[in-house]
């Protein structure tokens, strides 16, 4: 009888210390994928939702409001005006108009493109998935950090930030009647708290036309 309980104690030992042995191993694992995999992702230090405070009027910042255009903003100095084509899926194209400026070492630019047929009919929502594509393909190395729904001024929008090469990127797509805007700042990692003062600053004075 003593010997049947010895044998069924150590039975349940030697199951014990297995299952023990297993579930430290698991950790391990899952402990070793999730660091290698945030070693390739610089921290954010930022919500994808745009909160806080707006930062103070800063020196050498403008009110750009460009003739013909249907919005108005801050901007770090007299933005330049660049336009190009923008591929779009089942191989058509548009015009994308974007007007960029400097501060410093950080970019801020904002960009639009009318609406394209094939995008016309589809939730918000939808369209900023679509739009979120394209963003991400003007850089063949680029990695999304992440993105999230929000609403700007009560229209729909999709915060996302990405970083590529040594760079980062925090920006947002706002869906305004016919237009798709693209509000960016593009900066080195060095510059991040700066570049989020840029980019609230910036955010918060965009004005679109709604009438």
């Amino acid at each position: 009888m003593m010997r049947k309980a010895t044998k069924k104690y150590l039975w349940i030992t030697t199951i014990s210390v297995t299952l023990s042995a297993i579930a430290t191993a698991l950790f391990f694992i899952v402990h070793t994928t999730f660091d290698d995999l945030f070693r390739k992702i610089p921290p954010s230090g930022r919500s994808y939702t745009v909160t806080g405070t707006t930062p103070p009027p800063a020196e050498g910042w403008i009110t750009f409001q460009p003739e013909k255009e249907t919005f108005v903003l801050a901007t770090p100095g007299v933005p330049e005006c660049i336009v190009r084509e923008l591929p779009l899926p089942r191989k058509q194209k548009t015009l994308l108009k974007e007007f960029r400026s400097s501060d410093g070492a950080i970019t801020a630019s904002i960009s639009y493109v009318v609406l394209p047929s094939l995008l016309r009919g589809l939730h918000g929502d939808a369209v900023l998935k679509v739009a979120m594509k394209i963003v991400l393909r003007q850089h063949r190395d680029s990695v999304l950090i992440g993105q999230g729904k929000n609403l700007f001024k009560s229209l729909p929008a999709l915060d996302y930030e990405y970083y590529f090469a040594d760079r980062e990127v925090m920006g947002t797509l706002i869906l305004a009647r016919d237009r798709i805007y693209g509000l960016e700042v593009n900066y080195p990692t060095s510059e991040r708290k700066k570049a989020s003062e840029t980019f609230r600053r910036f955010i918060d004075s965009f004005e679109p036309e709604l009438s």
